[in-house]
């Protein structure tokens, strides 16, 4: 087979390859196939345990191969936004650092 043939085989291949991903991407789910996958991430997040202290983040690092390392965030390093409206209409958002509050913006209403 010469390498003209061998070419438009493979290109003929690779879109064979190709639409029978997309037939099968483009069949909605059975019922059953939801419910597994719904299952999966269920199980999934109940896995999942968010570090609430430095000394627990610290159990979760890892040393990922180029070098980076991954660790979750504890929740006591996590900001909160909190939204406020005046009588006069006006919308004051704070956000809490750590314990102290800093006005982070101020603004009118967008109503």
């Amino acid at each position: 087979m010469n390498r003209k043939a061998g070419t438009c085989i493979a290109a003929a291949l690779a879109a064979a390859a190709t639409l029978a991903a997309v037939a099968h991407a483009a069949r909605p789910m059975t019922v059953q196939e939801r419910e597994a996958r719904v299952a999966a991430i269920k199980a999934n997040h109940q896995s999942f345990r968010q570090p609430r202290t430095m000394a627990e983040a610290a159990a979760t690092e890892r040393r990922l191969r180029g070098g980076a390392v991954s660790v979750r965030v504890p929740t006591e390093l996590w900001n909160q936004l909190s939204v406020d409206r005046s009588a006069a209409g006006d919308v004051r958002v704070t956000e809490t650092d750590h314990g102290v509050d800093a006005p982070h913006a101020q603004g009118a209403s967008h109503d």
